[in-house]
């Protein structure tokens, strides 16, 4: 059986699921060239569903989820604490035992 972990490989780079979401939007906001690279889609579209269920984010565009992420820190306070993998679902690196990275 092999473990599905399908929103972990939207982390990249320095990012981590033990991030909380407002360490996220720091560090998109620290380089310029973040708020267009593609490959932050999806977790941001997952964060973003996720802090607000009931809502579908209207952009899937990078600055687009951003700000949509932003919006709900704001309007939800706490939430930007969370972690990113409890958020998505995803367990942190800490949690994973090397048993659960293994394909069987």
């Amino acid at each position: 059986m092999n473990r599905s972990l399908s929103l972990e490989s939207s982390f990249f780079g320095p990012m981590s699921p033990d991030w909380t979401v407002a360490d996220l939007l720091a560090w998109i906001g620290a380089d310029d060239a973040r708020c267009h690279d593609e490959r932050l889609v999806r977790i941001l579209d997952a964060v973003c569903r996720a802090l607000d269920p009931g809502t579908t984010p209207a952009t899937g565009r990078v600055v687009g989820l951003v700000r949509a992420v932003a919006m709900r820190v704001a309007a939800q306070p706490g939430s930007g604490e969370r972690l990113v993998g409890e958020v998505v679902g995803v367990p942190s690196a800490a949690a994973l035992a090397p048993s659960d990275l293994t394909t069987v």
